[in-house]
């Protein structure tokens, strides 16, 4: 072991204490003293021939293996947990966590880097493995590789709330020969054509995307489409994916999917989009729309106007289907689902029209003090109070709607 003192406040390097470590292998612990922070210690483990690959201990103490065949390591250090290292080419890339070897060394249960290699992406980038992968692979194991890594996540957190999906994965297969490319796409529909199997929201639009859309494959994307809202029904990541079978299969699909995507209770923006342009029966839609209509901010939306029975919205929703909209698009989209399909109910283009009325509340008395059906000064936000039931009856005050006059007067209750 040495240690000692570097310029500017590092320190030098020690091994890890390890018997009978294997012939050019070792666990180096390093100290640096950061400023402010004091000091902090790396591990590195080193292999003849091979680039250091950094590793996380909590013990000085350590050891290395190899396996019989030399292609991997398995390591310990703090705890006597082994950990597998896999040497492709001048590379170590170390398994994921959690490492299921425990306390006993069992080379039978740390398979070989071409195994293995579709689960590594969940540790580190998909372009990190493939790059490694691609060095000892034959095309028809890249393909397999392409099919058995494709919907791997990293989940973040405590709660593993938080999705990751690696666009290197497209990528890298658009940059592929067409003939990996085929065997992907094949492989593919035969790994998701089981009904067991399912994708993270975050990669469905890329799944949709390789197997692609004719009438042969449609029913396949139909049922992953509805498997992954099954799972994930309020994930934003649904949203591009329902944008793509827009595209790709036109409104008829795209309407059929996002009126069962909404059975599943999915709200996404292209879904009802699609459905407030379309006079398609969706019972789950209608309902939603019926619930939202007497919503006060609905009801206040300047880009909600009515003539006589006739009602019209201002929209100005745009294409690309958006995959987020404000409250006033909300708004918007649910009248415009309203008129659209016929569902307008005879108190709304009233409702509408009552916000233009003239408001008569007199100031010279208090609703505290004023007799019952007395003018009084009430704060009233009269659009919040023009809804199904006339005359609702916000902090004490009552409304009487005069349609006639077109006056609204404010009355103690």
């Amino acid at each position: 072991m040495d240690v000692g003192c570097h310029p500017g406040g590092g320190f030098t390097s020690q091994d890890v204490d390890g018997a009978n470590n294997p012939p050019g292998t070792k666990l180096v612990r390093s100290y640096m003293l950061v400023p402010a922070l004091g000091e902090e210690t790396r591990y590195t483990l080193q292999v003849e021939g091979h680039e250091p690959l950094r590793v996380v201990c909590s013990g000085e103490e350590g050891e290395i293996e190899e396996s019989p065949d030399k292609s991997r390591l398995a390591f310990w250090c703090g705890e006597k947990q082994w950990r597998v290292v896999y040497k492709v080419k001048d590379k170590l890339i170390e398994e994921c966590p959690p490492y299921p070897m425990g306390g006993t060394l069992d080379w039978s249960v740390a398979k070989d880097f071409k195994t293995k290699a579709p689960e590594l992406v969940r540790c580190t980038s998909f372009s990190n493995v493939s790059r490694l992968y691609r060095q000892v692979a034959t095309e028809s194991e890249l393909s397999r590789f392409f099919v058995q890594s494709f919907g791997m996540t990293e989940r973040i957190g405590a709660n593993k709330d938080i999705i990751y999906w690696d666009d290197d994965w497209l990528n890298e297969l658009v940059a592929s020969s067409e003939s990996i490319q085929g065997q992907v796409r094949e492989g593919l529909k035969v790994r998701f054509s089981r009904p067991d199997s399912t994708v993270d929201a975050s990669a469905l639009t890329a799944l949709l995307s390789t197997i692609g859309a004719s009438t042969e494959t449609e029913p396949l994307l139909h049922s992953i489409f509805l498997r992954t809202v099954a799972q994930e029904p309020r994930a934003h990541s649904l949203a591009p994916a329902l944008a793509w079978v827009h595209h790709r299969l036109g409104d008829a699909a795209a309407t059929r999917y996002a009126c069962e995507a909404m059975d599943l209770h999915s709200l996404q923006a292209p879904g009802l989009l699609l459905l407030a342009r379309s006079q398609k029966p969706c019972e789950s839609f209608d309902g939603y729309v019926a619930s939202k209509l007497d919503e006060p901010s609905l009801l206040c939306n300047p880009h909600i106007q009515c003539k006589g029975a006739e009602c019209e919205v201002a929209y100005r929703i745009t294409e690309p289907l958006p995959h987020q909209l404000t409250q006033a698009e909300w708004d918007q989209v649910v009248v415009l689902a309203a008129v659209q399909r016929k569902q307008v109910p005879a108190w709304f283009p009233r409702a509408i029209r009552r916000r233009d009325y003239v408001l008569e509340m007199p100031q010279s008395l208090a609703c505290a003090a004023a007799k019952p059906g007395t003018p009084c000064a009430c704060d009233v936000k009269v659009c919040e109070q023009v809804g199904p039931e006339a005359g609702r009856t916000p902090m004490g005050c009552k409304l009487a709607f005069d349609d006639k006059r077109r006056r609204i007067r404010v009355l103690a209750p």
